[in-house]
């Protein structure tokens, strides 16, 4: 009798595991349980793993110790057991994040950093069975590892008076132009553990941030660029590299001496200029993005991506002095400040080195639009950003019952003051681009 008893114990074993592994996606608990209560069941040592999951004293261990007590009975029975231990646990409800925004050094709700700035984050959380933890995940750039750090609510976290409900943490200072995202975690006082995000889709769906410039604007701005030169302006060597122009909005010269260019948000101290670099009044200066930096002194270390990209420029302390975002560009064509030196950006016959505005070939009908808007979900303010811009096309936000509750006209970089909206979803147009925002 002792074979049939093994093969049952074994059938038992998977049938438990089974279970456990249909119920680890809600608590996320360690697999490592699971296998040291194999290894007390091949060796027979049925006390020993009924011990072990009493000891562990988790919800995984309570699923497992309601089968592995009942090995021996009808596998239906077992399977019965563990469906009603399981249901429990994950009955236990989740917290509640009701927000997550964020705050500069001055406190002031949903306003961006400047360089270095630290940034303060309030979440409020609650739970009929008590908070265990909460916990900030944040990172830098549009992809890449989150770091992570406890919040508080204690009343010395920026997070209110302690004990109200509003946890607190801070996110360091990072340099101009960087992106930063965040995301909340809140774990109940149960033995499940059971966990809650805030977005709810974390880690895919974020709050996001942009680090500011603290200096003002020089008057040099980045007035055209070409992603995609195949046949047009030639650098001193002969070569069709991409490249980028600067245009001095001043009327005396500005010296650019230590100044960066980079395409990178993440490293804006990508490409510096040289010393002794200088614009003219009212003049223009060329920078070649072709990664040749052997070619010459205004050869920049990084090549532009004709699929759309950004390009930062920045002064010797590293505060953004200017920053275009572009979508997909045309081979031979410029991407152009209309007004030269103060307009917004369209896509036209290039007009190398020169005034923006000497040119009618304008195709900015037919390039492609690439829209972002964040943060999102968002409470009062939203920051929209439009690569290529069509004339008289407004920027337009309507409800999810298809209300028109916003039009106005489109830039580049929108600011939009969302304070009076309702919470809910909302859908974002400008042309043939939608997005759907969150309101909270």
């Amino acid at each position: 009798m002792i074979f049939p008893l093994i093969v049952l114990l074994f059938y038992c074993v998977y049938v438990i595991i089974e279970r456990y592994l249909s119920i680890q996606k809600a608590s996320k608990q360690d697999i490592n349980l699971v296998n040291d209560i194999k290894m007390q069941l091949k060796a027979g040592k049925l006390d020993n793993a009924i011990m072990l999951c009493s000891r562990e004293n988790t919800a995984s261990g309570n699923i497992l110790r309601s089968g592995v007590s009942l090995i021996g009975r009808p596998i239906s029975e077992i399977e019965s057991a563990m469906e009603k231990t399981a249901n429990i646990e994950i009955a236990q409800i989740a917290p509640v994040i009701s927000s997550a925004a964020f705050y500069n050094s001055t406190m002031n709700m949903y306003s961006e950093p400047n360089s270095g700035e630290a940034v303060n984050v309030k979440a409020t959380v609650s739970s009929g069975a008590g908070i265990f933890a909460v916990t900030l995940f944040y990172g830098t750039g549009i992809m890449g590892q989150f770091n992570e750090i406890p919040m508080f609510d204690d009343g010395n976290h920026n997070d209110d008076a302690a004990g109200d409900g509003i946890y607190g943490a801070q996110i360091p200072g990072y340099p101009a132009t960087t992106l930063v995202r965040y995301y909340i975690e809140a774990q109940s006082n149960t033995t499940a553990k059971s966990a809650s995000y805030l977005p709810t889709g974390a880690e895919h769906d974020v709050f996001v941030y942009t680090v500011q410039s603290q200096a003002a604007p020089n008057g040099v701005v980045i007035n055209e660029l070409m992603a995609s030169n195949a046949s047009s302006a030639q650098d001193e060597t002969g070569a069709f590299a991409d490249w980028i122009e600067l245009y001095n909005n001043n009327a005396s010269p500005v010296d650019l001496s230590g100044f960066y260019l980079s395409d990178d948000s993440t490293n804006i101290a990508k490409w510096q200029f040289p010393a002794g670099t200088t614009i003219g009044a009212n003049g223009y200066l060329i920078l070649w993005a072709d990664q040749d930096i052997l070619d010459g002194p205004l050869h920049c270390n990084f090549k532009l991506s004709a699929l759309g990209e950004e390009v930062i420029l920045s002064d010797a302390q590293l505060n953004s002095v200017d920053r275009v975002i572009f979508g997909p560009q045309t081979t031979d064509l410029g991407y152009a400040r209309i007004p030269n030196g103060s307009g917004n950006f369209i896509i036209q016959t290039h007009t190398f080195n020169a005034n923006n505005e000497g040119n009618t070939a304008i195709e900015a009908l037919t390039a492609e639009i690439d829209m972002t808007a964040f943060p999102n979900p968002t409470g009062n303010n939203l920051q929209v950003l439009i690569s290529v811009l069509r004339d008289k096309e407004p920027l337009l936000i309507y409800s999810q019952l298809g209300v028109l509750v916003l039009q106005q006209q489109a830039y580049n970089d929108n600011s939009l003051d969302l304070t009076h909206f309702p919470t809910g979803i909302y859908f974002l147009k400008y042309a043939d681009k939608v997005i759907k925002i969150s309101k909270i």
